[in-house]
Order: structure tokens, then sequence, then C-alpha cells
């Protein structure tokens, strides 16, 4: 609970949009982040189905980029309706 709190803090400093929302922004990040960290590590069953079905490597997650696109396509969210608020 520390750590989201001290998380929470750090992004209302940088990113004062949010307001009293940065703990549910920064929980709602956290979880996004954990599932894309479950998705971009495919089981053994699914990395079958992507040899079986090449075409569902379309939802094939890079860790990477997943890790980057996600926080910042959540950061736009949160600051745009803020400014619409």
């Amino acid at each position: 609970m520390d750590n989201a709190v001290a998380i929470a803090a750090l992004a209302r400093h940088h990113l004062p949009e949010p307001g009293e929302k940065a703990p549910q922004s920064t929980a709602a990040m956290t979880m996004a982040i954990g599932a894309v960290w479950t998705h971009a590590r495919p089981c053994e069953a699914m990395l079958a189905a992507y040899r079986a079905d090449p075409s569902l490597t379309a939802f094939k997650l890079d860790f990477a980029t997943a890790l980057q696109d996600t926080p910042a396509t959540l950061t736009t969210v949160t600051v745009a309706r803020a400014a619409s608020a």
C-alpha cells in the first residue's frame, strides 16, 4: 500500500491533472501493466495456437512496446478527461 501511495504522489507531482483521482489512475495503470506482462508471455497452449493459426499472432503483444504504449494511452485519456471536466 505504501508503494501505491508513493507512486500516486509521484504521478500527481509530474501529472497534476488527475488531482484527487491520481490513486485510481495509478491503480488502473498498475493493473494494465500487469495484464501486459501476462499477455506478452503466452503459455505453451497459446504458442501452439499461434503455430496452428498464424493469423492469431496479430494479437501477440511485444512487452517493451506495450509497456510504452499502454501507460501513454492511459495518461493521454486521463489528461483529456481532466481537461474536459
